[in-house]
């Protein structure tokens, strides 16, 4: 093994060469800091760069998708708020929220923008979604946190959901939670199959389905937001 020295003192040696020599490393130290953290910028801008992107893109063939996706990354922001969650925990909760659905970028046309019922091996083509999404943004070390949310928002309670069957714990807290504000969104919301319910009907089928479908902890968190918060994205 060898060992790298960045300097060296000759001896006798006094306290003013210590003190500059000490001085010197540190500045060294910063620069290589300072280089890093420039680096580490860049790759956020550009990763940030991707993923607006890859939303506009997704944005631009279901309309849907963006007042949905903001909408749940608002309420499951405040669920984060109201579990006392750190601040950037609660960043990345929002992030989440907006990128939850980003893998229906690989879903085809004829099946994310029809107006009616899926049939069921449409629907076995849509529940790739969260597969796909895990997969274009699993390359990007600082989304990685996140992966579980996208991977796993559609894991049910009871282990009967997608794309893995997980059941209870084994499904992490922010896809629970994710779950829960995604499921009060689309209940809400029109489309071209039915009409939303009223923020009062979509809390009884949340409470219907706890449990079963949703986290129990996490529906009580959301049960405690704001009126006007779940009234504002209706």
């Amino acid at each position: 093994m060898q060992w790298g020295a960045d300097s060296y003192l000759v001896k006798p040696f006094n306290l003013e060469q210590i003190v500059i020599l000490v001085e010197r490393l540190l500045s060294d130290h910063f620069l290589i800091l300072f280089k890093e953290k420039e680096r580490l910028d860049a790759e956020q801008r550009m990763m940030l760069a991707s993923i607006t992107s890859l939303i506009t893109a997704l944005e631009a063939r279901d309309s849907y998708t963006r007042g949905h996706s903001e909408a749940v990354a608002a309420l499951v922001t405040e669920m984060g708020i109201q579990m006392n969650a750190a601040d950037e925990e609660i960043e990345s909760l929002g992030m989440a929220g907006r990128l939850h659905d980003i893998g229906k970028i690989g879903v085809p046309d004829n099946i994310l923008l029809k107006p009616d019922l899926l049939s069921d091996d449409e629907f076995a083509v849509f529940k790739r979604h969260p597969t796909i999404g895990a997969s274009i943004l699993g390359v990007i070390s600082s989304i990685r946190p996140i992966l579980p949310v996208i991977l796993h928002h559609h894991e049910q309670f009871d282990g009967k959901g997608y794309p893995d069957g997980l059941k209870g714990d084994k499904i992490a807290l922010w896809a629970r939670m994710t779950a829960v504000a995604d499921t009060y969104h689309a209940l809400v919301s029109d489309r071209p199959y039915r009409r939303g319910k009223s923020p009062e009907k979509a809390m009884e089928v949340i409470e219907e389905v706890c449990g079963t479908q949703l986290c129990p902890e996490c529906v009580a968190v959301f049960r405690g937001l704001p009126r006007k918060l779940l009234e504002s994205h209706v």
